[in-house]
């Protein structure tokens, strides 16, 4: 007959109590600490088999335990990925530098770039349009798509930059998952851009206490809001001055039907859908990216004719041709999905150079849903 105390041992063992304090033992036994120091995963022993938990305490699988301590190694050496990219740009800056003064012909051909440089600036206007970027959708997406709205999001701030005609660029409802990650993986990048205001708030607010109209972002007036949706039935003609035009910032690879429709009807928001139908042939669904929207409107501002904007703006892939000649649309197919914190930086960094005039620091840098 075995001994009662080492019965009662072995049992407590197994339950993970400590038999001489009857308290829970404390399972972990080696702990991932991030470089902030706090812990995003641990390894614990449970009744002799080694169990994974994440920072939260829930038991995850090895190989998700895995990817954990790849992205600790990632994070903890961003700072110095950072430095030696600086470094390398300086030294690349220098170099470009001294060839271009050791070759005459070449330095005549790049003065001249900079004075049409310059002339293009003194073009650049103001359209009088306003877009919104609706983030409200936050809860309906997942991580991954949470990282590609982030880089379409940049893209739409590169491509207001380096627009003839630009407009004036609101993103709202930057909660969740969106606002941490701009918060902790993209250490608050957005803050550095300019002529884009980020709001955690909604676009539109509760009613205020001396009016029975609810308040709108940036003292906007909701009589002049246009939600754009591709299941809207009015089908908008022009993009008007004064005006503020809505894009739902969801990706959801239409998962969700209707979703920025019935919102906008809800709140009482008049709903139109970009002419794609008048002016393109599509074999796809006519349903765009926050970017693709957004890169329209502009080249739309910029010569005020859909089909050009169209064919500018629409990717290849959706084999959409232009009604006017029967021309397929010549656009390369860009990949607007960038799947890393790093994605977020390159996107906002294709703005031009032209740009560059009242920009001091150097920025790092669905759409028409239904």
């Amino acid at each position: 007959m075995s001994d009662p105390e080492e019965t009662v041992a072995s049992v407590a063992r197994a339950s993970g109590i400590d038999a001489t304090t009857s308290e829970p033992k404390n399972p972990v036994d080696s702990v991932l600490a991030g470089s902030t120091g706090e812990a995003i995963a641990t390894v614990g022993d449970t009744a002799g088999r080694k169990q994974f938990y994440d920072s939260e305490g829930n038991p995850i699988s090895k190989n998700q335990f895995k990817k954990l301590r790849r992205k600790e190694a990632y994070d903890a050496t961003r700072m110095e990925r950072r430095q030696a990219l600086r470094s390398r740009k300086k030294e690349n800056r220098k170099r470009r530098h001294e060839e271009l003064m050791a070759d005459p012909h070449r330095l005549a051909e790049y003065r001249r770039e900079q004075q049409d440089r310059q002339k293009r600036r003194s073009k650049v206007r103001d359209s009088g349009v306003t877009i919104i970027l609706d983030c409200e959708f936050d809860e309906l997406m997942t991580p991954n798509e949470i990282i590609s709205l982030s880089g379409q999001i940049a893209r739409c701030y590169a491509d207001n930059r380096a627009a003839m005609r630009r407009v004036k660029l609101l993103v709202t409802g930057v909660t969740g998952k969106l606002g941490a990650r701009y918060r902790d993986v993209l250490k608050d990048v957005q803050k550095s851009w300019k002529r884009i205001t980020f709001y955690e708030r909604a676009y539109l607010g509760a009613p205020t206490d001396d009016s029975s109209e609810p308040e709108v972002v940036a003292g906007l007036s909701k009589d002049r809001l246009v939600y754009l949706s591709a299941d809207a039935d009015e089908v908008l003609e022009t993009l008007e001055p004064g005006y503020t035009y809505i894009v739902g910032g969801i990706v959801d690879h239409n998962r969700y039907k209707n979703l920025c429709l019935d919102k906008a009807r809800a709140q009482g928001i008049r709903t139109a859908q970009l002419p794609i139908a008048k002016y393109m042939d599509m074999t796809s669904r006519r349903v765009l990216t926050v970017n693709q929207v957004h890169e329209i409107c502009l080249h739309y501002l910029d010569g005020r004719d859909w089909a050009v904007a169209f064919d500018k703006a629409i990717p290849g892939r959706k084999m959409a041709k232009v009604k006017t000649n029967d021309a397929t649309a010549p656009v390369e197919d860009e990949d607007e999905d960038e799947q890393d914190e790093d994605g977020l930086v390159k996107a906002a960094g294709k703005a031009s150079s032209d740009d560059d005039d009242d920009d001091e620091t150097e920025n790092p840098g669905d759409g028409q849903v239904g």
